[in-house]
C-alpha cells in the first residue's frame, strides 16, 4: 500500500437537500501521491443483489497496484431518504490511489423503504464484497466502512453488530460476516433517542417508520451505541462542534462507550463546523479527512 501521509487538496463544500433539512454530504477532493500510478477507471453500477424488486448497485474503485488490498465500503448520507453512491466518488478515487479498493454503495431509501431495509442492504453489500474478494483482489479480513451523516450511522452499525446480523433468506452470501474491521464515522448519529437529537428526530422517524412513543425499542435497536461490545471495530469520529442536526455529543457518547470496553478510537473535532462542516476552514476539513484516511491505513494495512 502507498505509505501515508496523504496530501488533501481542493475540498469544496457540498449540499444535499432532504425533507425539512439541509444535509451536507460529499463533494470532490483530490489528494495525490505523484509517485503512484493512477487507478483504473471506476466500475460503475455493479449489482450486489436484488431485493424488493430493485437492483442493488455499487461502484468499484480499484487500486492500481498488486494486492490483496484492504477494502472500504463508502456509504452516503442524506437522511436515509436521499443521496446516492456518486457522492463518495472523490473518496473512492482518493483511497484507490493509496492502495485501497473502494465500494461506494447505494441502498434503498425512505420513505418507500424503512428500517431495517437500509441495514439489510449495506450488510448484503459487505457480504458480497467478501464473497467476491478474489475478483477484486481484496483481503476479506480487512474491510472497513466510511460514511457521513445517515451513512455514518450505517457505518457505525457495521462496526458493532453481530457478524450474522441483518441476514435475508435470499442472499446467496449470507454465510459471510457483515461486521467490518474499521470505521470512519463522519458526523453520524449513534443514539437515536429523540431528546438527544431533537432537530433530527423527524428525519429519524421517517427512516424508522414509527414514532419513539409507539416503538422505543426500534429506535434503540437502530442506535449503534446499544450494540457496543469489546469485539467492535476501531473507530474514528469526524464531527463539527457547531453541528445542530447531529450534535457533537453523539460522537462523544459513542466514543466513550467504545473506550469503556477497550476498543481503539480517535476523534477529530472540526472547529466551527456545522453538519457537513459549513463554517469550518478548508485546512481544518482537510486535516479531518487526512486523519480519517490515516486511521484506515493504520487499522487495515497489512502487518509488516
Amino acid at each position: 500500500m502507498t505509505p501515508l501521509p496523504f496530501r488533501l487538496t481542493d475540498l469544496p463544500s457540498f449540499i444535499l437537500l432532504v425533507p425539512a433539512f439541509l444535509i451536507l454530504t460529499a463533494a470532490t477532493t483530490a489528494f495525490a501521491d505523484g509517485d503512484q500510478p493512477a487507478p483504473p477507471a471506476p466500475e460503475l453500477n455493479v449489482s450486489y443483489g436484488t431485493a424488493g424488486g430493485e437492483n442493488l448497485l455499487l461502484d468499484v474503485y480499484r487500486a492500481a497496484t498488486p494486492g490483496p488490498h484492504p477494502a472500504v465500503a463508502l456509504i452516503h448520507g442524506g437522511g436515509w431518504a436521499g443521496g446516492d453512491k456518486s457522492g463518495f466518488a472523490w473518496a473512492g478515487t482518493t483511497l484507490a490511489r493509496a492502495g485501497f479498493v473502494c465500494f461506494s454503495i447505494d441502498y434503498r431509501l425512505a420513505p418507500k423503504f424503512t428500517y431495517p431495509i437500509q441495514l439489510q442492504d449495506v450488510c448484503r453489500a459487505i457480504r458480497w464484497i467478501r464473497a467476491h474478494a478474489k475478483d477484486y483482489d481484496v483481503d476479506p479480513k480487512r474491510v472497513g466502512a466510511m460514511g457521513d451523516s445517515a451513512g455514518g450511522q450505517l457505518s457505525l452499525m457495521l462496526g458493532v453488530i453481530r457478524p450474522d446480523a441483518y441476514k435475508v433468506p435470499d442472499d446467496p452470501n449470507r454465510a459471510q460476516s457483515c461486521r467490518v474491521q474499521c470505521v470512519v464515522d463522519i458526523y453520524g448519529p449513534s443514539d437515536m433517542t429523540p431528546q438527544l437529537m431533537p432537530v433530527a428526530a423527524p428525519i429519524v422517524q421517517g427512516f424508522l417508520g414509527v414514532s419513539f412513543q409507539d416503538a422505543p425499542n426500534t429506535w434503540l435497536e437502530a442506535s449503534p451505541i446499544t450494540h457496543v461490545t469489546k469485539q467492535a471495530a476501531p473507530t474514528i469520529f469526524l464531527h463539527g462542534d457547531k453541528d445542530d442536526l447531529v450534535p457533537l455529543e453523539q460522537s462523544q457518547l459513542m466514543m466513550a462507550a467504545l473506550d469503556k470496553v477497550g476498543v481503539a478510537t480517535e476523534m477529530v473535532v472540526v472547529h466551527n463546523g456545522g453538519h457537513g462542516f459549513p463554517g469550518a476552514t478548508q485546512a481544518d476539513i482537510s486535516h479531518a479527512f487526512d486523519r480519517g484516511f490515516k486511521f484506515l491505513h493504520a487499522h487495515l494495512a497489512p502487518a509488516h
